[in-house]
């Protein structure tokens, strides 16, 4: 098995890769918490300036990884907090960053923003 995920530093600049590229990059647990690892390391570390996140391969990343969410659905109460706990630790961490960070999106990017659900009449 190959390591979920990437860095290299130089110049500043944390390069952080998303390492599966036969998923898309995908998130499971063990790139969730490989991310999460190589954040908290770069947010501490004095010869980062930069954190650019990138995905390898033609995709930056896939989202979460179906087959993983698949098994979760048989899987206990307490194994499925613990899932959502370790990628809410993983977005915390990246949202809390000291230092600027940066996505560089190879392939198709989409997003969206959850306070953006509101009636459209109030969009105006």
């Amino acid at each position: 098995m190959s390591t979920p995920v990437l860095t290299a530093i130089a110049g500043g600049v944390a390069r952080i890769t998303l390492n599966r590229p036969e998923k898309r990059n995908a998130l499971d647990r063990a790139t969730i918490a490989a991310l999460c690892s190589e954040l908290r390391l770069c947010a501490v570390n004095a010869a980062v300036r930069v954190v650019q996140i990138t995905g390898a391969g033609a995709v930056f990343c896939a989202g979460a990884d179906l087959t993983e969410m698949q098994a979760q659905a048989h899987a206990g109460e307490a194994a499925n907090l613990a899932d959502a706990e370790q990628l809410a630790a993983m977005l915390a961490v990246l949202d809390s960053m000291p230092k600027p960070t940066l996505a560089r999106v190879n392939g198709d990017g989409y997003g969206g923003r959850s306070d953006c659900w509101a009636p459209a009449t109030s969009w105006w």
